[in-house]
């Protein structure tokens, strides 16, 4: 695990735009000596490096197994993707970006806490547990409670990964406390530092709640757990205003520059000069994920989604021994690239309407049956697709999402009443509402649910599973180098075997 604090190249984040907020670097301390750097300063820095490497790498991961993306016949390689045979090579930025990121919101609750900004700590607190919790998911047992020390502790013991989904709410519970506990002369977060919600402490106390639901829903149905969690449960609000209501997105303030665009448009889309990126023409929608929107009933998402080729839409085959060239298959539409300054997504408003109806319809927490949070959150789907067109309205968006219900009453997948698994029905239409944006939560649920329940594999898998899926990533090289003693003591790791604990299907 990297050990050193990553504050130098977040200032050099916040350096590059200087031309969008001056705020990011009205700062007094030496950029050069990070030591001295102050939470405000870092804050803004820390929260796009987050949005960058969420919304870019964790969604193109989640995209390849979750049944999202497939490579074209435009290119080779994509080995590991196409067979799942995974190494300690693969994927390596998730751990160590991540971390990276960590340790400057480790320095900022710290730091925040000793200099009596209490909010910038409940901002770092909240954003330490959305990674941890990311961690887990893809790596299982992980340092944590000896971890983001420095120097102090070069080779960090591995906690379990059940203790640390137990402590991850602990300090959810304290971050929002810390947030109430706040008066009329604690220091504000500046709305130029905090690039997500401009410094309005309740919307970062309905993400907390929010995450506090997606990580008590993910252990929920562990055998052995169910006492705990209910009480765990039974502390949650059961209002919808307690929790995130609008997608939660980062804008440090993109220009069209190298570097400096939405990470999702530079990296799969185009280039600073307008040219098409690899990822443009190497990569594209599966066939399964395309034929779930043209199999229902007046799905208009699906032209957002998007384009036609020859008249239809044209997915590929991840695995397929000669994929067509990415002109012959459909490419992403203008509901996922909207502009090259597009705000980047942390978590959608859908997400966080799909758990509360999950939450519900399980009766984990009470306030009805989860069916108007169901409705709820494919509305807010349409929403956000919608958004970027010049034609199309949030209040188009509501009118098509309510189409699309009535259009397919009688479909278990799509109409909440005629559904006999509730829990099924929630997680195809949230796997839905995730596609190409935050796809790593579409994987992470159907490793918890075993939904969608036909999900493909790769042609090319060497999965031993009965899905033919993989399971988890593997501890990178750099740990390995760093801290084999405590990767070993973690036992024979398998990709296809070696189940993150919650993953009971």
């Amino acid at each position: 695990m990297k050990t050193s604090y990553h504050l130098i190249a977040m200032l050099t984040i916040m350096l590059l735009f200087t031309g969008c907020e001056k705020n990011y670097l009205d700062i007094n301390e030496n950029p050069n000596s990070p030591l001295t750097a102050t939470p405000e300063s870092i804050l803004p820095g820390a929260l796009n490096t987050a949005a960058v490497i969420y919304s870019r790498d964790y969604n193109a991961f989640g995209g390849w197994t979750g049944g999202y993306f497939a490579k074209t016949g435009s290119v080779n390689g994509f080995d590991s993707e196409r067979t799942y045979s995974y190494t300690s090579n693969s994927y390596q930025g998730l751990w160590n970006d991540t971390y990276r990121n960590l340790e400057d919101f480790h320095y900022i609750e710290k730091k925040g806490t000793e200099k009596g900004l209490v909010y910038h700590a409940a901002i770092a607190k909240i954003m330490k547990v959305f990674w941890f919790q990311q961690l887990v998911d893809q790596y299982g047992n992980l340092p944590y409670s000896k971890a983001l020390l420095g120097s102090e502790n070069l080779k960090p013991e591995y906690d379990k990964a059940e203790a640390i989904y137990t402590d991850l709410n602990v300090q959810l519970i304290a971050a929002i406390a810390i947030i109430d506990a706040g008066t009329a002369n604690t220091p504000p977060v500046r709305s130029n530092d905090d690039i997500v919600f401009k410094g309005v402490m309740s919307k970062w106390k309905q993400l907390a709640n929010t995450l506090r639901l997606r990580v008590l829903l993910r252990q929920s149905q562990v055998p052995g757990l169910q006492g705990a969690l209910a009480t765990e449960f039974a502390k949650l609000p059961t209002t919808a205003s307690a929790y995130i209501s609008e997608d939660v997105l980062s804008n440090p303030g993109y220009l069209k520059s190298s570097g400096k665009m939405n990470p999702f448009w530079e990296s799969y889309y185009l280039s600073a000069t307008d040219v098409a990126t690899n990822n443009s023409k190497y990569v594209r929608g599966t066939s399964y994920i395309i034929s779930q929107y043209v199999n229902a009933v007046k799905d208009n998402r699906l032209p957002r989604l998007y384009t036609k080729v020859g008249g239809a839409y044209v997915g590929a085959v991840l695995g397929e021994t000669a994929p067509l060239a990415h002109t012959k298959l459909s490419a992403f539409a203008g509901g996922l690239f909207k502009t090259f300054d597009m705000s980047a997504v942390l978590m959608l408003a859908a997400e966080s309407s799909f758990l509360q109806a999950e939450a519900k319809a399980r009766n984990l927490i009470s306030g009805g049956n989860g069916q108007a949070e169901y409705i709820d959150g494919i509305q807010k789907s349409y929403q956000y697709l919608y958004k970027g067109s010049t034609t199309l309205t949030a209040a188009q968006a509501i009118t098509d999402a309510n189409t699309y219900l009535a259009s397919n009453i009688g479909n278990p997948l799509i109409d909440f009443a005629a559904s006999l698994n509730k829990q099924e029905t929630i997680i195809y239409q949230k796997y839905l509402a995730l596609n190409a944006v935050t796809n790593i939560e579409g994987w992470n649920e159907y490793r918890r649910t075993g939904f969608p329940k036909n999900l493909p594999a790769s042609l090319e898998s060497n999965s031993t599973r009965p899905d033919k899926l993989p399971v988890r990533l593997l501890y990178p090289t750099s740990e390995l180098s760093s801290n084999p003693d405590n990767i070993r003591a973690q036992g024979i790791i398998d990709q296809f075997t070696s189940r993150i604990f919650w993953d009971i299907n």
